[in-house]
């Protein structure tokens, strides 16, 4: 129903593709759009949902953090997270016809990039929130839900994803000090993600950037498997299980070879350790 009243709006002459466009860019700029009566109803509605997104950052890098509900930003991601899934690479052949606003913005290598510009914004928000909520669970696990699915591998949209400049921005999640489960979950997408990579050499090199830092954590832990009653060494050997473990549950036939190339002689140390 919402495609086919975007295609009599478009008929009518009601909206445009630039217009929602437009309508789309400025809400995360905070400016108010030329003709915001000219943007797709269901594009508003993301549009407005955006622009709380960025009054939700600027809020937060302010310093107003205490005076912002954590409910209202788990929301907010559920929201981006359904809207993405719906509208984001939409497969225009499931539609009969697609309504020409989403044929101009979000179909894949559509005319006016709606679909790249968005992720784009997603993926940094993902990061982001990983970065500023890492204490605020409710927060987190909504923000590594959507990153999971961005990053299933079933997700058609992953081979476009891959490809954005902000995608190295969820590798960096990695680095973050965060509850064990969610470790896991950001080490199981990242090695998802992984096997969207056509080129063999460029999945292997995505793979061992990801798991080298986690071998040479693990070989110095053996090597001061004597001080393993010290609780220091203990929370370090739980993180790195934590990381191996998210890295199993990530992989899949087209992955697991090289993943299990790098890490054998670790995996045969486990009992020792």
């Amino acid at each position: 129903e919402i495609n086919e009243l975007s295609s009599q709006l478009s008929q009518e002459l009601k909206i445009d593709s630039q217009s929602s466009l437009e309508t789309l860019t400025k809400s995360v700029q905070l400016q108010p759009p030329q003709e915001p009566s000219k943007c797709d109803p269901a594009v508003r509605v993301f549009a407005n949902v955006l622009r709380l997104c960025e009054m939700e950052n600027r809020a937060i890098e302010s310093g107003f953090g205490s005076t912002w509900s954590p409910l209202l930003s788990s929301t907010i991601m559920w929201f981006i997270g359904m809207f993405t899934n719906s509208y984001i690479y939409v497969d225009g052949t499931y539609y009969s016809p697609l309504a020409p606003i989403y044929t101009d913005l979000f179909i894949v290598n559509a005319p006016l990039q709606g679909s790249n510009w968005t992720m784009n914004f997603v993926i940094n928000k993902v990061a982001w929130n990983m970065h500023k909520y890492h204490h605020d669970v409710d927060v987190v696990e909504e923000s590594i839900r959507l990153f999971l699915d961005i990053v299933n591998v079933r997700n058609q949209k992953l081979p476009h994803i891959i490809e954005l400049e902000s995608f190295q921005n969820l590798i960096h999640m990695r680095d973050l000090q965060l509850d064990s489960k969610v470790k896991r979950n950001v080490y199981k997408g990242l090695i998802m993600a992984t096997a969207a990579f056509q080129n063999v050499e460029q999945r292997q090199e995505c793979l061992r950037h990801l798991l080298e830092p986690i071998g040479v954590r693990f070989d110095v832990i053996f090597g001061d498997r004597q001080l393993v009653h010290d609780t220091a060494l203990r929370e370090k050997i739980l993180v790195v299980l934590d990381e191996m473990t998210g890295v199993a549950q990530g992989i899949n036939g087209s992955t697991f070879p090289y993943v299990y190339s790098l890490m054998r002689e670790r995996f045969r140390l486990l009992p020792e350790i």
